[in-house]
């Protein structure tokens, strides 16, 4: 079941996602663009999405399923309802560039790759080594 996100979700959110912490959620969930939904399984969260939605665009800042409850349409059911729940036109994402089963997701919905920010991600155990993020952008048809 697909649900708004709320304050209620942030202690989940945080269990599935370590990198983010609960004053900076609840800061980005604080702004009036934000948007964000939960999908629930069993009374517990596996997965979510946030983003910004503005006016017809939509950016997804982050969308996380649970490892255990990977490739099974969770993941995919959230873009379509971020998208869907408010009719955006455009939706833009930007990605890590081996993560190719999100890549393989992002195409399959129809989103494009649209440019590369070379160096853009940091690797935590080493300095020297930076990954590409693969910027893609979603338009409706």
């Amino acid at each position: 079941m697909i649900k708004s996100l709320s304050q209620d979700h942030c202690d989940d959110i945080l269990a599935l996602d370590s990198n983010t912490s609960k004053q900076s959620l609840l800061a980005l969930m604080d702004k009036k663009a934000f948007y964000g939904l939960v999908f629930i399984l069993d009374h517990k969260v596996v997965g979510f999405i946030y983003g910004w939605i503005f006016d017809d665009s939509g950016e997804v800042i982050q969308i996380t399923v649970d490892a255990q409850h990977r490739q099974k349409g969770y993941g995919q059911a959230l873009l379509k309802a971020f998208i869907e729940n408010h009719a955006v036109e455009t939706c833009w994402l930007e990605l890590k560039q081996n993560n190719t089963a999100a890549l393989n997701l992002y195409k399959k919905l129809g989103f494009v790759e649209d440019g590369v920010r070379k160096g853009y991600y940091q690797s935590a155990t080493d300095d020297d080594m930076a990954m590409n993020a693969i910027l893609m952008q979603w338009n409706k048809l």
